[in-house]
């Protein structure tokens, strides 16, 4: 797990360069940040650009352990890094 928050060089990265080192390193990007993650990932699959996953969470920043669950139940859905590759998965409320 790698928080951008947590080191000061990564968490100047715009969103484009974020999605693009998660791609490098084969990582799965989870943000809140739906306005504009959305339409960067739609201009990467029209280029033919490949990530390795994008989870998109629309619950509040503080609902913590409502994220968490969630989060369990996506990945245990699907446990293979192939089946993350290009898939973009929004993570709010049932």
């Amino acid at each position: 797990m790698l928080a951008l928050d947590q080191d000061e060089m990564l968490s100047r990265l715009a969103d484009e360069e974020v999605l693009a080192l998660a791609a490098e390193q084969e990582r799965i990007v989870i943000t809140h940040n739906v306005r504009h993650f959305v339409p960067m990932v739609r201009r990467w699959a029209e280029a033919r650009r490949s990530h390795h996953g994008l989870i998109l969470v629309t619950f509040t920043h503080t609902d913590f352990g409502a994220i968490l669950r969630r989060l369990e139940q996506v990945f245990a859905a699907r446990r293979d890094q192939d089946e993350w590759v290009d898939r973009v998965e929004f993570l709010g409320r049932k």
